[in-house]
């Protein structure tokens, strides 16, 4: 989206660019970024930052959580020395303050009153700072029809200045276009008491209990960075108000997710103000596939692309995702969950669109580049093993020399050889012998097979559990002799945890006959622990048989049981339907499978543990 405040800033730096004889992006595209010769992003070592800076930033723990320490470090690169932190790497890379000011005043109560001295004069207001304020944007609010939106004296500002006040207000309408527009002013100002490093940083003003406006305060580096550059920090910028708005308080504000407040953030500068020329943080999520979300910052743009080209688009979700706010929460209320983005989220780091759309990350910027995926070997009898983390993928280039492949596991495993590309591989077999399989007896294949290449790709994505699988090796003569109706099989779902929520087995199920044959197990409902309001869980006693072998077959039975809670106990009765179809179950229950958590469309039939059955 280009606004008609970018184009005036491209306009009236464009001849300054081309008397310097330099590209409209000779720097960093969004914070912390860099580049290689004529704007080409230059590939990091996975796993390897570029940068202190970008160090510092993945100095978290896989939740997110930032120490003190790092606080200090972060605060003391972006705005000056601190007193008592040594050792500050010096960096000549552009690099935002918002986070950094978040962090520092996350820890603030932990400072020596000499370190929060120093941090209040660093975020205190300058009163020589040239400003103007931003009204509410409306209906009519394009510019030339509401000039009176902007307030202040605009003749004290610099060209340059002037531009990023109309690039604000352009995107200040453009994001309320999407989620409508925030109360109060958002106030532009230009201090004149310079931090080393720092672009340009956001807050919130908060009173009796409400947010009331925003000040974005541009510095040196900022305003001296390349056009594009310019828009992008504009951009973010000012969607930090827009989050700043949707609290009450700065605490709120100053302690969310950075996964979703800077790497949200940056996405959309990168949607309405231009992809940034050298991929911007893009970099750090292409290389590092493994990093759970929740320790992602800026390179969190990755993820809401991902989620927008799976279609599930951001703008609506915003409001409950800060509702949200926790990163658990936040995640659910994203749509992450969805089959669609797990189904292909691990997939897109193979960066291999000639296996299909879902091989590819797509989105505004991103640049080449792939990460490497680990070597699997799988031979007749010689099974392999793959894995991935809760909110994380894992990448696998497998090769077998096996006659047969069974994937089992739970989670999100997907497998491409260029011609089959199969999103739902757990419960899947596969006929990796060149020529095809063939029972030596002449006798029919126990099971469908789906034929393979030797060499194939495996992405593995994790949800809010993890996911992990075993691809076994199988040799013709021993799947000929399994008998697929006499095979113990069991159905198991796992409900994550969350708020209020605790994580459990919500299905358990298993056949001694096979998937067609009878069961008997139990649902699970309950587990729920809320600031004292507790639910055990209660298990719902069920058993049925489907009543004809192959195909889809459908049978019904009901499940009664009385569920213990704080305000009385609780009778539950359930008409439970349930469908197999091949090597996937279904269950409907009526009232509802909320209380199960929901995810029981399409559940993966296994084989039993070894011994889970009578011989």
């Amino acid at each position: 989206m280009k606004t008609e405040g970018g184009l005036r800033l491209a306009a009236l730096l464009l001849p300054v660019i081309l008397a310097g004889c330099v590209s409209i992006s000779p720097g960093p595209q969004g914070p912390g970024a860099t580049v290689g010769p004529a704007g080409v992003a230059s590939p990091a070592a996975p796993d390897v930052p570029d940068t202190p800076w970008e160090a510092e930033l993945q100095d978290v723990s896989t939740d997110g959580e930032r120490s003190l320490e790092s606080a200090l470090r972060l605060f003391a690169m972006a705005y000056g020395p601190l007193p008592g932190v040594e050792g500050v790497p010096d960096t000549t890379e552009r690099v935002e303050g918002t986070i950094a000011r978040r962090a520092i005043l996350a820890h603030y109560e932990e400072l020596s009153a000499e370190q929060q001295a120093v941090v209040d004069e660093w975020l205190a207001p300058d009163p020589d700072a040239p400003f103007v304020e931003i009204g509410p944007a409306t209906v009519a609010s394009v510019r030339g029809v509401a000039p009176d939106r902007v307030t202040g004296p605009r003749d004290q500002l610099t060209p340059v200045q002037q531009a990023i006040v109309d690039a604000t207000d352009d995107y200040r309408t453009a994001i309320a276009a999407k989620i409508g527009d925030i109360p109060g002013m958002i106030k532009v100002s230009f201090p004149t008491t310079q931090r080393p490093d720092a672009l340009a940083d956001a807050d919130g003003f908060y009173a009796n209990g409400a947010y009331t406006g925003c000040e974005i305060r541009w510095f040196t580096g900022g305003v001296t960075d390349a056009a594009l550059n310019i828009l992008l920090t504009a951009a973010h910028e000012t969607f930090h108000c827009f989050q700043a708005a949707y609290f009450s308080d700065r605490s709120r504000y100053i302690n969310g997710p950075d996964w979703w407040q800077e790497g949200g953030a940056e996405w959309v500068s990168y949607v309405i103000a231009g992809a940034p020329q050298d991929g911007g943080f893009w970099d750090e999520y292409v290389d590092s596939p493994e990093t759970p979300l929740f320790q992602r910052t800026y390179d969190g743009v990755g993820f809401w692309a991902d989620l927008a080209a799976t279609g599930i688009d951001p703008w609506p979700k915003w409001e409950a995702i800060w509702d949200g706010y926790v990163n658990e929460a936040a995640w659910v209320a994203s749509g992450a969950e969805a089959n669609a983005f797990l189904d292909s989220w691990g997939s897109g780091w193979f960066r291999e669109p000639d296996r299909g759309a879902a091989w590819d990350l797509i989105g505004p910027g991103v640049p080449p580049g792939n990460t490497t995926p680990d070597p699997l070997t799988i031979a007749n009898g010689v099974p392999a093993s793959v894995s991935t983390g809760a909110y994380a993928t894992s990448q696998y280039h497998a090769t077998s020399s096996a006659d047969i492949v069974i994937v089992t596991g739970n989670g999100f495993i997907r497998i491409s050889d260029r011609s089959v590309d199969e999103p739902l591989a757990i419960g899947q077999r596969f006929c990796t012998k060149p020529g095809g399989c063939v029972c030596p007896d002449g006798k029919p294949l126990p099971f469908p097979l789906t034929q393979l290449a030797t060499f194939f790709a495996v992405a593995v994505s994790g949800s809010s559990t993890s996911s992990s699988g075993t691809l076994a090796g199988v040799s013709i003569e021993d799947f000929c002799k399994e008998d697929e109706e006499s095979g113990a099989v069991i159905v198991k779902v796992d409900r994550p945890g969350m708020e209020g929520v605790l994580p459990g087995t919500v299905v358990d199920l298993i056949s001694c006959d096979g998937p067609y044959g009878t069961w008997t197990g139990v649902l699970r409902t309950g587990g729920l622990s809320n600031q004292g309001f507790e639910v055990p869980w209660t298990d719902l006693p069920v058993s049925f048989t489907m009543p004809g072998e192959g195909g889809v077959q459908t049978t019904v039975t009901t499940t009664s049981a009385i569920v213990s809670t704080p305000i009385g106990n609780m009778p539950l009765d359930y008409v439970v339907t349930v469908t197999v179809n091949g090597g996937f179950m279904t269950i409907d229950l009526v009232p509802g499978g909320e209380a199960m958590g929901g995810a029981l469309s399409n559940i993966q039939i296994q084989p039993a543990p070894e011994g889970a059955c009578p011989e």
